[in-house]
């Protein structure tokens, strides 16, 4: 029906849903492995940057990973 695989589906399930919460969140990367599933931060980003070719702390937008703090 979609002509992929179900793995290949819920792959790009997980690289959509994580490049949103990237772009969109200031959730910490760990928070974001935890919620797509995968057993460890380390994989996360490994798995990240095998998809987009970019980790996903250089994926993520300046304005999240160096907050200006009081």
């Amino acid at each position: 029906m979609y002509k992929i695989s179900p793995r290949q589906y819920i792959t790009n399930l997980r690289l959509k849903k994580s490049k949103h919460l990237l772009l969109h969140t200031d959730l910490k990367i760990q928070m974001i492995s935890e919620q797509l599933g995968f057993a460890s931060q380390s994989h996360f980003s490994r798995q990240f940057k095998r998809w987009t070719g970019v980790s996903p702390l250089n994926y993520r937008p300046k304005s999240y990973t160096n907050p200006i703090r009081d």
